[in-house]
């Protein structure tokens, strides 16, 4: 029997959570590039799709008391363009632009990258590296969540049915704040990571004062390797000090074999990518650094 899906086009968030809260099985879309292919697959059977796309108060790229407030329906390719992130929030700026294709650029959105949930989400590593966090809404009220505390397994969040994430907020990066993302593909930026990785370390005379390294498809949700970080911080970089703290990031992980990549080659792209965003933040020049793997 085929299914039919209602599709309803909300121009406001007061329709669209009127469209979601008489549906159990209903589900919120904005540029779709995971979830038609999910519907596709018969892993998702909405019977009804609520489009957000539209939505004023979920579009706009704005700097807001120190915090870089991107909304959730902004397209991937306009965060990856904006003056606004690649100023204040260079992590995310260069992460968002080796999601996919220009064409899934165009139509995926930040707030599906990060309600798809992907253990492999170059987004969501950055913006965790970047310490962000999430604005979710319901008609219950509003509540904001720390990024890397929202992911309970693939394809799971810590979000309601009824709960739609508004708008993701990005510290400003510092002056002091140095920043690398590194990322291994098969097709490069077109495919989806085997690894990657993103790094934000806070440097003032030559001591590492601050570090956060986050980790992506190497665990069941993205991950901080905590222990690397203690490894690191309160140090003056070295190569020594590089390579040790590299080395413990991999031990942190707990990848799993699949079609892309095994366990244990997971593992050393942990070691070699890590390794190299470190290198490249601890020799470049202060909150200006960063880049992907090739």
């Amino acid at each position: 029997m085929l299914l039919k899906t209602e599709f309803v086009k909300a121009r406001s968030l007061e329709e669209a959570f009127c469209a979601i809260s008489d549906r159990a099985d209903a589900s919120f879309v904005a540029g779709g590039t995971d979830l038609f292919v999910q519907i596709k697959e018969g892993k998702r059977k909405p019977s009804r799709l609520v489009s957000v796309r539209e939505v004023p108060e979920l579009l706009g790229i704005d700097l807001q008391r120190g915090s870089v407030v991107i909304g959730s329906a902004v397209p991937l390719s306009d965060v990856a363009s904006s003056a606004v992130v690649a100023g204040h929030a260079p992590l995310v700026a260069d992460a968002c632009l080796q999601i996919g294709s220009p064409q899934v650029r165009n139509r995926g959105t930040i707030g599906g990258n990060i309600g798809n949930a992907s253990p492999a989400g170059d987004s969501i590593t950055a913006l965790i590296a970047s310490g962000a966090r999430i604005r979710v809404k319901s008609l219950a009220g509003e509540r904001e969540i720390l990024l890397e505390a929202s992911f309970l397994g693939p394809g799971k969040t810590v979000l309601s049915p009824d709960e739609l994430i508004t708008a993701v907020v990005v510290p400003v990066i510092q002056d002091h704040t140095r920043v690398a993302f590194e990322k291994y593909a098969l097709r490069g930026g077109m495919d989806i990571a085997i690894v990657n990785v993103a790094i934000s370390l806070d440097m003032v005379d030559g001591l590492v004062t601050d570090a956060r390294i986050a980790l992506g498809a190497v665990a069941p949700t993205p991950i901080r390797a905590v222990e690397a970080e203690r490894t690191i911080r309160g140090n003056r970089p070295s190569s020594s000090l590089i390579e040790e703290a590299a080395r413990v990031a991999a031990r942190e992980c707990c990848p799993i074999d699949d079609v892309r990549g095994t366990a244990s080659y997971r593992r050393h792209l942990v070691y070699v990518l890590t390794k190299r965003a470190l290198a490249k933040v601890c020799q470049g020049n202060v909150g200006r650094v960063w880049g992907c793997a090739r």
